[in-house]
């Protein structure tokens, strides 16, 4: 596989620095939310600090009486909260509530009550009757299919991801373009913590492309999950929770002040909707649930848990048996039963890899063993967010070298001014010190061409641009626990650049050296 470095790979600048550093000084909305940009949220008809005290965060792109706005329902607090949102500032004769059914389990308890809670919700509000919209069959080819199949190799999928790309924010846009809105102006609201927007500091004609930032919630920013949508469905999209700055307990004071059906005094609050419900007639919610559901689709395949002593797996000793490589997740413990009593064998013990070929799951001992460390990544299938996203990623170090390496943040901004990935959601944001991009088009892989056979030969240039078969990231000090088939998302400072899957890690140069730190 060949890869093309960044623009500082030999610790040099490019000759495009004087770009740089006008680029780096005219990128001011990224520095905290006094800077930020217009943002694409309903535009308030009262005052700013007429939400309970709350303060609309940010400029509002004004949103058309007449303007036809579809409301995501799930049942959740947040889509209840945001329906309540629009409910107060656009007529109600333009909101159209939907929910989205992707699966449909044997007894449907799931999406029979969910459904009844979200008619609840529209009564209680004064929506119209929410439109029963079916996913299914979308969500088995695009999402289900797939993540068994990763899973049955051996790796750590995220369905999330795929779901927002393929079903949320791809099937039902679709449908909702040729079915329901016709020649209308529309927009589809959602309860994700996320920012649509627009670098009003920018060139006239880049005013004009929508960016996906992160959420003030540090807690709650979802960005890692949107971070493969097609970015021509950003100009679609509003976020108004995070339009209004709300973070998770904004929400519930809102939700609970507004009495929404499941949130009021005195009765029983109704439990976060989860995006596996599906899960649950399979044993249970959590990861012993989830493995019990994986068993229903997946036949046990018997392998080695093989104890590593040297670098190589072959010099392992087999101490245990598996009964399926994705019965294991990589930096998880090994659940061994081991002998405490033989030095050989005492301590706790983690999972550090798995060796699809030999069906093998290795372990070694001690959290912060080397094996269980990776100094950077190959992530496959990228999709960017936005065509100038690949230049982005590629001038940003050298942007960071000509600020001596150090991020600017100043004390009232959540996210560092800096280059960075995350491979799990909520993680702290990792720094990057290199990015390479594949020169090979060819490794583009069946299931992604299968799934753009609709496309047109005109739209063949710009979806090049928006997508890279292989990403080599490098992180700045290493990594614990990256396993293959997770997500991975990259950001310059709160714009979200983009996302994809990691099919290969980077071993540090000296695994003997953290094994023994």
């Amino acid at each position: 596989m060949t890869f093309i470095g960044s623009a500082c790979h030999n610790s040099a600048f490019c000759k495009s620095t004087l770009w740089i550093r006008a680029y780096s000084k005219a990128r001011r909305w990224v520095s905290g939310p006094s800077r930020r940009s217009e943002y694409v949220t309903p535009k308030p008809e009262r005052d700013d600090k007429g939400l309970l005290g709350f303060t609309l965060k940010s400029r509002s792109i004004a949103i058309d009486s007449h303007t036809t706005v579809f409301i995501a329902l799930s049942s959740g607090i947040d889509s209840s909260v945001t329906a309540k949102l629009l409910s107060m500032e656009h007529p109600i004769e333009n909101l159209y509530p939907l929910y989205m059914v992707n699966w449909n389990p044997a007894n449907e308890k799931c999406t029979t009550r969910e459904f009844r809670q979200v008619e609840e919700l529209c009564k209680f509000l004064g929506l119209r009757q929410p439109m029963y919209m079916n996913f299914e069959k979308e969500y088995w080819n695009e999402v289900f299919v797939p993540m068994v199949e990763e899973y049955e190799r051996g790796w750590t999928p995220n369905p999330d991801v795929g779901c927002n790309r393929w079903v949320k924010f791809g099937g039902l846009l679709k449908r909702l373009e040729r079915e329901v809105t016709g020649k209308r102006k529309w927009w589809l609201a959602t309860g994700h913590y996320a920012h649509i927007g627009y670098p009003s500091n920018q060139p006239e004609m880049e005013r004009t492309i929508p960016h996906l930032l992160r959420s003030m919630d540090p807690n709650k920013d979802q960005t890692f999950y949107l971070s493969t949508i097609d970015p021509a469905c950003l100009p679609r999209l509003l976020f108004p929770l995070s339009a209004y700055g709300f973070t998770k307990p904004d929400v519930y004071k809102l939700a609970r002040r507004w009495s929404l059906p499941g949130w009021e005094p005195g009765a029983v609050e109704r439990q976060e909707s989860m995006g596996l419900c599906y899960v649950e007639p399979g044993g249970g919610q959590g990861t012993a649930g989830f493995r019990l559901f994986l068993n229903e689709f997946l036949e046990p395949k018997l392998g080695d848990k093989a104890h590593e002593e040297g670098v190589l797996l072959e010099c392992g000793t087999v101490i245990g048996k598996h009964d399926g490589l994705w019965t294991a997740t990589v930096g998880e413990k090994a659940h061994l039963n081991l002998p405490q009593g033989d030095k050989r064998f005492q301590g706790r013990w983690y999972v550090s890899r798995k060796n699809i070929n030999k069906n093998q799951i290795e372990v070694v001992r001690g959290w912060s063993n080397g094996r269980l460390w990776s100094s950077g990544m190959i992530v496959r299938d990228w999709y960017w967010l936005g065509t100038d996203c690949k230049s982005i990623a590629q001038e940003a170090l050298a942007i960071q070298q000509l600020n001596d390496g150090s991020s600017s943040r100043d004390d009232h901004e959540t996210w560092e001014n800096t280059l960075v990935v995350q491979f799990r959601h909520r993680q702290r944001p990792i720094r990057v010190i290199n990015v390479e991009l594949s020169l090979d088009s060819s490794l583009r892989t069946p299931s992604l061409n299968q799934r753009d056979r609709g496309s047109s030969p005109a739209n063949d240039k710009a979806k090049h641009c928006l997508h890279s078969s292989h990403v080599k990231i490098m992180f700045e000090s290493p990594q614990r626990a990256v396993a293959l088939g997770q997500s991975a998302a990259m950001w310059w400072g709160e714009r979200c650049l983009g996302g994809g899957i990691i099919e290969e890690t980077v071993d540090p140069e000296d695994i003997k050296a953290l094994t023994n730190k």
